[in-house]
């Protein structure tokens, strides 16, 4: 189960009950359809949040049919009227979580000269609207810990297999989300290259499986 990211309950104030809307939304589980209560106010209850939108919003527009309706005026009738649309949109911006991100990537047991995993993780939580902290201000720590180890060898050719852990850690060091892979294969002309290869051909998943699974997660999917 994941984290549930989702817009805290509110309620909108328009003075007269029984009032109708069509709702118009950027989140999960709000209904198309509302009405003020006995208070004159709308709820609007949501479910979550799709965090690949940047932005969000919830808009209530005046059901004039079904005003028209109530007070049982024809469809003749209704239909010669014509009524100014009254809506009023409720804007939302997206408190991200902050994270941590810290990397451990050797191969064949030395330290890699480029973090290849930590730079994928960071460019694309970036690009997603997070925000990178030190340890110390993060709601979330990841920790990425991978090496290579070397495979089978020809005249020409050789293989080294890639295995990683990424894991998502609270401030309060509880794990929430964790991933692991192995046997990542890269062929290169040594040993060492072959690692750097297999590092290379693991980002699509890695972005896709880890990564987005990752956000997925905060999603509550």
């Amino acid at each position: 189960m994941g984290a549930n990211i989702s817009l805290e309950p509110f309620d909108v104030n328009v003075g007269i009950n029984n009032v109708p809307f069509k709702v118009r939304s950027s989140f999960r589980g709000i209904p198309n359809r509302l009405f003020s209560d006995d208070r004159g106010l709308v709820k609007a209850r949501a479910k979550g949040l799709d965090l690949y939108k940047e932005n969000h919003f919830v808009q209530f527009i005046l059901d004039w049919d079904s005003i028209l309706q109530d007070v049982n005026a024809s469809s003749g009738v209704r239909s010669l009227l014509e009524f100014p649309e009254k809506s009023f949109r409720i804007s939302f911006n997206v408190l991200w979580p902050k994270i941590a991100i810290s990397s451990t990537e050797l191969n064949l047991g030395e330290t890699m000269s480029q973090s290849i995993l930590l730079n994928e993780t960071i460019n694309y939580l970036k690009g997603k609207g997070f925000e990178i902290v030190n340890s110390n201000n993060a709601d979330f720590v990841i920790s990425i810990s991978s090496n290579t180890n070397k495979g089978v060898a020809s005249r020409t050719m050789h293989t080294s297999m890639l295995e990683y852990e990424f894991v998502v850690k609270t401030s309060t060091d509880k794990v929430i989300f964790q991933k692991q892979a192995r046997a990542i294969k890269g062929v290169q002309a040594s040993f060492s290259t072959a690692g750097v290869n297999a590092y290379e051909r693991c980002l699509d998943d890695f972005k896709w499986e880890v990564l987005r699974g990752f956000l997925k997660f905060l999603e509550g999917e």
